[in-house]
């Protein structure tokens, strides 16, 4: 059975993570931080997203 999908929540959180941990949310690393699940297309959205709405991913939040 196939998983439904993931959740911008769940990205965020991921990013988050990353840059609290000094490493670079990129697409790849956001996914591999959900572990290896979700498409990079989705991932790639949610990101944008969520930059345009919090701006860009300094680290510094």
């Amino acid at each position: 059975m196939a998983r439904a999908g993931i959740y911008k929540s769940e990205v965020l959180r991921a990013r988050d993570k990353l840059l609290a941990t000094g490493r670079n949310p990129s697409i790849d690393a956001v996914r591999a931080e959900l572990g290896n699940t979700g498409s990079k297309s989705t991932i790639h959205r949610y990101l944008k997203e969520i930059e345009e709405e919090e701006g860009p991913a300094t680290g510094t939040r």
